[in-house]
């Protein structure tokens, strides 16, 4: 039997009080690489022995993998399926059902019964009535009146929007949110350290839209930058071994690649929405080997990526949003073996900013 962190109980002890005794849907808030999985486990079991149906939503194929395979180490035996086209799997039967909300989002129907729907990365779920997950959760509402939720993040708010939670949300209420400081200090999760970074650019010239800073405008700015922060970057991250690189779009990410590749003689990994996802594994794997020290990204590792490696992150671009900036940094938080901290090099006056 898998033994939970005290963070863990907690979390999953006041879901399911608010599930038992509150009407509406409650979220619970993990820093990432606090472990939601091992949370998203528990709720099961809980659910699974009193008899109930659930299903487990995601919006990544990596993240249905991760939460499945989990699942099956710390509850043996027990009937898991997955609903996702990307992964060749169409499951609807089983108890347990982890699924691709853009593979079911128009198939609520098929999964008959069902009681709790647990969903991670819960932030991504619109706050009007459209979208994928509404959808969704209309129709099967429609099925099962009495369907409950329970939401799991580490930001509880939406570009542009705000608050998760509200009585008109599919959310009522944040039931439990983790210290994020005490978990650094019971080391359960890594330090951040970061340091002003002399290259970094002024953002105050930028507009929104839609809240968050119009894309072509913040390349714009940031392509002008590019030496100076490679520079930097290299010198301050030299005995960095996992650098995650976050960059403004695919012209300058790889301007800020060849500029890297040119200074250190290393080879750079680069991912982004146009690589093709055989590359796009093959580079993510070695990444999270250590085979490859320096790896780039535009606006594809934001959530999800689990390389427990990173050392130290380089944001090479601004944000309005909050839960952007939490989610680009949280992947520095996890632990691994001869990891002291996370350095944190900010161009963007995003510290500054959130």
């Amino acid at each position: 039997m898998y033994q939970l962190r005290w963070y863990q109980s907690e979390s999953v002890d006041a879901a399911w009080s608010y599930l038992c005794r509150e009407a509406g849907n409650p979220c619970v808030v993990l820093p990432t690489g606090a472990g939601k999985s091992l949370v998203i486990a528990e709720l099961v079991r809980r659910s699974v022995e009193i008899g109930k149906r659930i299903i487990c939503l995601a919006h990544r194929k990596e993240l249905l993998e991760q939460n499945a395979e989990k699942i099956r180490a710390l509850l043996p035996g027990l009937d898991v399926g997955i609903y996702s086209a990307g992964l060749r799997q169409r499951d609807t039967d089983h108890q347990v059902v982890m699924a691709g909300i853009q593979s079911v989002h128009k198939r609520a129907a098929e999964f008959g019964e069902r009681h709790l729907v647990i969903v991670d990365e819960s932030h991504l779920v619109p706050s009007d009535g459209e979208g994928m997950y509404r959808t969704f959760f209309n129709d099967l509402r429609a099925i099962n009146p009495g369907v409950r939720t329970v939401g799991l993040t580490a930001t509880p708010f939406r570009t542009g929007e705000g608050a998760l939670c509200g009585a008109d949300q599919l959310f009522q209420k944040v039931c439990y949110e983790a210290p994020i400081q005490r978990l650094i200090s019971d080391e359960f999760l890594s330090p951040v350290v970061n340091t002003a970074a002399a290259a970094s650019l002024d953002t105050s010239g930028l507009r929104i839209r839609g809240g968050e800073f119009i894309q072509h405008e913040m390349e714009s700015l940031f392509n002008r930058g590019v030496g100076p922060a490679c520079r930097e970057v290299v010198t301050k991250a030299h005995e960095r071994q996992s650098v995650l690189v976050f960059c403004s779009g695919v012209s300058h990410a790889e301007k800020v690649s060849a500029e890297i590749e040119k200074a250190t003689g290393e080879r750079v990994g680069l991912v982004h929405g146009g690589t093709l996802p055989i590359l796009r594994a093959a580079t993510l794997d070695q990444f999270k080997r250590r085979q490859l020290r320096w790896l780039i990204n535009v606006d594809v590792l934001t959530t999800g990526f689990d390389a427990p490696c990173i050392d130290c992150i380089a944001i090479l671009r601004a944000t309005a949003s909050p839960g952007l900036f939490a989610q680009i940094v949280g992947r520095g938080f996890r632990l691994f073996p001869d990891k002291q901290d996370f350095l944190v090099l900010d161009f963007g006056e995003n510290i500054q900013r959130h």
